[in-house]
This record gives C-alpha cells, sequence and structure tokens, in this order.
C-alpha cells in the first residue's frame, strides 16, 4: 500500500487509515504481526508499518476535523459480522471483517446525526443486506 519509487498503486488502502492498538490488541500469535504493523521484515513479509502508510496519504485526521453542517441530516449504518469469505477478517475488536464497529460508529464532525445501526452483516454484504434495505427505506421516508 505504499507510495514506491515505480508508483503509488493502491491510494486508496492508505486513505482511511488510523492506529487502534491503543484499545484494540495486536494479534500476537499470527505470523508477522509485529514487522506488518510496525514495520521490517518477517518470516514471509517485509513492510514499513501502518505509521508510514499513514504518513503516505490517510485522511482520517482530516475527514475528522471537517463538519458535516447541520443542515445536512447524517445517518450511520455499520456492519457487525467479521465473516467475509475467503478474507482474513479483522478479528481483535467487534468489526464488519475490515472496519472497527468504533471507527464505523465515530460522530466526530457530525452536527445533525438522526440516526444510527448497526446491522449484523460484514463490509461486503451490508449495502444491500435486507435488513440494511429495511432501515435506509426507513431513513429516506423521513
Amino acid at each position: 500500500i505504499y507510495t514506491t519509487k515505480t508508483g503509488n498503486f493502491f491510494p486508496g488502502q492508505k486513505q482511511m487509515l488510523k492506529k487502534w492498538d491503543e484499545k484494540f490488541p495486536l494479534p500476537q500469535n499470527e505470523m508477522d504481526w509485529k514487522t506488518t504493523y510496525y514495520g521490517g521484515k518477517g518470516t514471509i513479509s517485509e513492510g514499513l508499518g501502518i505509521g508510514a502508510a499513514i504518513e503516505q496519504g490517510s485522511l482520517v485526521s482530516q475527514v475528522l476535523s471537517q463538519e458535516i453542517p447541520k443542515s445536512i441530516n447524517t445517518y450511520l449504518l455499520a456492519g457487525s459480522s467479521a465473516d467475509i469469505p475467503f478474507f482474513h477478517n479483522e478479528h481483535t475488536g467487534t468489526s464488519d471483517g475490515l472496519v472497527f464497529l468504533d471507527s464505523a460508529t465515530n460522530k466526530a464532525g457530525i452536527a445533525n446525526l438522526v440516526g444510527t445501526a448497526t446491522i449484523e452483516a460484514n463490509h461486503l454484504l451490508l449495502p444491500w443486506h435486507t435488513k440494511s434495505v429495511a432501515q435506509i427505506s426507513e431513513w429516506l421516508k423521513k
């Protein structure tokens, strides 16, 4: 996900990175956990770590510091099932497999939060899960 001499091939991967290791434990039973997170050469991987990726382009701080105007009704819909098939799901805290629930439900910068809902769905199914569709339909009627 890093920008290298040959290019910036995955800019979207680093745009929404934030450190959560003070709240959620790093999975110390997994191979290369330390070098993947902090950077370095592990048993099967090598990388610069999350800090380097954040410095190269995370937008989280910028997004959270900008307020959505009070004139805009805002709703938060999040998933809570870490069960994306054939994917190493995030499992050190409640998540939708990719995004921590605490991150997805962060209210920072929202001046007019009208509704929130958490659906038992993973990150990929969340947009079209029947419960999501019903919740969004209900919100749109308001």
